[in-house]
């Protein structure tokens, strides 16, 4: 199941859809990683986490068709919405409803951390473009921002407006203009490994 980690909370589900730069796939070692610290810190039991984890994927299986059949109206359909959450109070075998959702919480947010730092590694444009200036910290909060401004617009946010919601969220013009340094350096090595990726297959 720990390899399943990356893609088994509503939040990262929500990034599927949304054009999000910072987003990354993260090793098996840091999938593990970040498993048994959810664990540790949400305390939650072996049964509970293992009914949450098959909720979390049963969602991401729906969201998932969701965003193949709707596109970008999907993202409007879910904005603001915590699907898995919600099953999760309505699971009668779970007997520790808060904990099952923190750790969920905790897997999401130490995946995130993880797969920021993939990205900024296998991105050369995107280190040179931070240099050191943004932290970890600086980075996850600017990729909740991006997620946030993605998934409560159903999908179109203006360069101007996501500088505004850095800006907001990092408390500095300065930092918000790396921040979105950063963000177009890690969207042009995306968009170059999909051109890659799409060559292969010709």
């Amino acid at each position: 199941m720990a390899s399943q980690a990356l893609c088994l909370t509503a939040t990262l589900v929500l990034l599927i859809a949304a054009p999000c730069a910072f987003c990354a796939k993260i090793s098996a070692e840091d999938k593990n990683v970040c498993f048994q610290e959810a664990t540790e810190s949400s305390s939650v039991s072996e049964e509970d986490k293992a009914r949450a984890l098959e909720i979390s994927h049963q969602v991401h299986r729906e969201m998932v068709q969701m965003f193949k059949e709707k596109g970008k109206e999907a993202m409007k359909e879910l904005a603001g919405k915590d699907m898995v959450g919600e099953k999760v109070d309505a699971a009668e075998d779970i007997k520790d409803k808060v904990a099952a959702k923190n750790f969920l919480k905790a897997l999401g947010q130490c995946a995130m951390t993880k797969g920021i730092s993939s990205s900024l590694m296998r991105c050369q444009k995107a280190k040179e473009a931070n240099n050191d200036r943004l932290t970890a910290e600086d980075l996850q909060k600017a990729l909740f921002t991006v997620k946030k401004a993605y998934t409560g617009s159903g999908g179109a946010v203006s360069e101007e407006d996501l500088e505004k919601k850095f800006t907001e969220a990092l408390g500095s013009e300065e930092k918000a203009k790396v921040a979105m340094e950063v963000h177009k350096a890690l969207h042009e090595c995306a968009m170059e490994f999909k051109s890659s990726k799409a060559a292969k297959k010709e």
